[in-house]
């Protein structure tokens, strides 16, 4: 996740790119530092909508129960593992196609765009020369944005901003009661 390349990737062709892109959003492995979906939670989601399928296939009081490797361990597939990895999609992805936007509606053409920000959110700091010193302001914000989260991850984040929050309101409330308490 260093963005060293010896290959440029504007010659590419189109399918090399779209792979590119789809392993950039898949991202490395739970415990690693890279950005990405995770590939653990990829294969949360494959497993739950393979389980799904098979339900749709089975009489109605089949019971079925999906499995998950993490390691040396097999564990059931639970309805909230399920959840918490679909949500995180919703997030990653939300933000890809709202980090795309910045970039488009900073003047660069879609597909560039699309790669430069599954770079930025999957810490992989690929370009096919949209990140430079020359780019607009509110491109190399977004991207920086990208960057941390994907690195850090959306939950992280969005818990560490409500506790922020909360002593702030905290604070404020605590502050107002003892004016007007005067």
């Amino acid at each position: 996740t260093t963005g060293f390349s010896t290959v440029g990737y504007t010659d590419w062709k189109p399918i090399g790119i779209h792979v590119l892109i789809m392993l950039m959003t898949i991202g490395g492995g739970i415990c690693s530092t890279a950005g990405g979906l995770k590939q653990l939670r990829v294969a949360i989601l494959v497993k739950a909508a393979l389980k799904e399928t098979r339900r749709l296939r089975s009489p109605r009081n089949a019971v079925l129960i999906g499995r998950i490797s993490v390691g040396e361990d097999e564990t059931p597939l639970s309805d909230r593992t399920v959840a918490d990895a679909g949500a995180f999609a919703f997030f990653y992805f939300a933000a890809l196609g709202i980090g795309t936007g910045i970039l488009v509606a900073s003047g660069f053409a879609f597909m560039p765009s699309v790669f430069e920000f599954a770079s930025a959110l999957g810490t992989v700091g690929l370009s096919v020369g949209v990140t430079s010193a020359s780019a607009p302001d509110a491109a190399l914000w977004g991207m920086t944005f990208g960057m941390f989260m994907g690195r850090l991850e959306f939950f992280v984040i969005f818990a560490s901003l409500s506790y922020v929050g909360r002593r702030i309101v905290g604070a404020a409330g605590k502050r107002l009661s003892r004016i007007v308490g005067r």
